[in-house]
């Protein structure tokens, strides 16, 4: 998708220079992919080290998202990072003994692990003998045996020390002053249920990180690479891929619709099966009319949203803010139910698209 949207810019640049340049993506999956080193609470673990992720550094803006009401380190205009550096003091719960004896990594003398080679690396161990062997881990390891390749390897056993390691949740929190150390032990992950068995969210690691603005705010991967090839990049609400592209998902839906009224003896065979998908996506389909009236039921659903998020401003504005607080959610609530999966234009709208063809198709026979 990110060669694809390069592709496009540089055609876009050439054709258009004068123009700032926008693009609409759906919600989905794909679209929405992280940056390696993106600002992701789960990909946290509680303490330093392991196997989480190396986040990429963040710069404190402001107050009001950023900092916690408890003593911090960090202040507007800090950045942030989350590996510790050699200067640091280390983590905030160890005394000064204890952060130096742990800070770097010690080997225990004697002592060994053993490590067992992976699946890519037997391969390669196969071929320096001219032996090609594909299939599972369990048969590749019995041809290693066979051959008597060693499958593993024997490492010295290492104390992990905090210096060069990522720092955790716990530590990222309170340089921000998200922990208060008069009750650390509540603090966990998913956070402390109380005896009613209501989960306790200010003790949620997990919850106070995502709910950081910088977290919140975090671009994708597409959103990244757009910005940096001089494009903005946008996404549509969620349960409404329909608005992005102009009508799109509209498009595939007439044409889904055309293919679908086609008798099934032109369908059969592979090459009337091609056959019928290029004259379903041809031109002769999908008009220029066709089009400009599917972008129009699209930017339906735009103004719809426009004037939802300016319902809500007004509601908050007004004085019966708790009645906002309890409508608001419920409509939302209903939308995600309603529509779980990605949607098909053909299926929730359906009416509309066949109306669409056969006014096509009357146009045509005129």
């Amino acid at each position: 998708m990110i060669l694809q949207l390069e592709d496009c810019l540089d055609v876009l640049k050439t054709l258009y220079p004068q123009y700032d340049l926008l693009f609409l993506f759906d919600h989905s999956c794909g679209h929405d992919k992280q940056q390696p080193n993106g600002l992701n609470a789960e990909n946290m673990s509680k303490n330093y080290g392991g196997q989480q992720s190396i986040l990429r550094p963040t710069i404190i803006k402001q107050v009001d998202g950023y900092l916690g009401p408890y003593r911090r380190t960090l202040n507007v205009g800090s950045i942030q990072n989350f590996v510790f550096q050699d200067d640091d003091d280390g983590p905030f719960w160890m005394n000064e003994q204890e952060r130096a004896e742990k800070k770097e990594d010690k080997v225990l003398e004697g002592q060994t692990r053993k490590r067992k080679f992976t699946k890519a690396e037997l391969v390669q161990k196969l071929r320096e003998r001219n032996i090609l062997v594909t299939g599972t881990y369990q048969k590749i390891k019995e041809c290693c045996d066979e051959n008597q390749i060693q499958t593993y390897e024997n490492l010295a056993k290492i104390v992990p020390g905090w210096n060069g390691k990522q720092k955790g949740l716990l530590q990222s929190l309170w340089e921000r002053g998200w922990i208060n150390e008069a009750s650390l032990t509540n603090y966990t992950i998913d956070g402390k249920t109380d005896l009613l068995g209501v989960r306790q969210m200010g003790t949620s690691l997990k919850y106070l990180m995502a709910n950081c603005t910088d977290f919140i705010e975090e671009e994708s991967l597409l959103q990244s690479m757009g910005r940096q090839m001089g494009a903005t990049i946008d996404r549509t609400p969620k349960c409404h891929p329909e608005l992005a592209g102009e009508g799109i998902e509209y498009s595939w839906a007439c044409s889904k619709n055309k293919y679908r009224l086609l008798p099934l003896g032109e369908r059969r065979s592979r090459d009337r099966f091609k056959e019928c998908v290029r004259t379903c996506l041809s031109p002769d389909i999908l008009t220029k009319e066709l089009i400009r009236k599917n972008s129009r039921r699209a930017r339906e659903y735009m103004c719809a949203y426009h004037v939802f998020h300016q319902q809500q401003q007004q509601a908050a504005q007004a004085s019966n803010t708790q009645q906002q607080e309890v409508a608001i959610p419920t409509m939302i609530e209903s939308l995600v139910k309603k529509f779980k999966t990605h949607r098909c234009a053909l299926d929730f709208d359906h009416g509309f698209v066949k109306a669409a063809i056969k006014e096509e198709e009357e146009h045509r026979e005129k």
